[in-house]
């Protein structure tokens, strides 16, 4: 698939400037009594990325990540746990695109959210613009796939 890049323009530009710092603060954890309430016992989500070798990230939460099982079909279970890693990389990427790292905040989401809960249980139901992006590619990239190979040209003369 190819890959299209241009300049921003002047007043992209500025507008991206202007964007950028509630960018950072969506992004900033909030006072502890401003939190979505979390249930269970399960893993705390401050440990969700510890064994994970491609994306380490540190989520200063001390709540139980919200890590469940979805029915996939008959008797067939998987767990979330990729759909929460999508939606916090998704978040993350827009975060340092806005220049986060420099901002002297920690990066941070709230996964008892209920639109995060949402996403975690259908992927499809995350309105980030990010994430219809990724979407798109993905159904763009299936597209091209179902098509199938493109017939390839004989070589050799051509008649006259």
């Amino acid at each position: 698939m190819p890959y299209h890049h241009r300049v921003l323009t002047e007043s992209e530009q500025r507008a991206f400037e202007r964007e950028a710092p509630k960018v950072i603060q969506a992004y900033t954890k909030p006072k502890e009594e401003d939190l979505a309430p979390a249930s269970g016992n399960s893993i705390k989500i401050l440990e969700i990325f510890r064994f994970n070798r491609t994306f380490h990230l540190k989520l200063e939460d001390n709540r139980p990540a919200p890590i469940k099982s979805i029915k996939v079909g008959k008797g067939k279970w998987i767990s979330n746990l990729p759909n929460i890693t999508k939606y916090i990389k998704i978040r993350h990427q827009e975060w340092l695109f806005a220049g986060g790292e420099n901002s002297g905040e920690k990066f941070f989401v709230d996964l008892w959210d209920p639109k995060a809960l949402k996403a975690f249980a259908d992927p499809n139901r995350d309105t980030h613009p990010g994430a219809q992006l990724l979407r798109d590619w993905d159904k763009a990239k299936q597209k091209e796939k179902d098509k199938g190979p493109t017939p390839k040209r004989k070589r050799g003369r051509r008649s006259h």
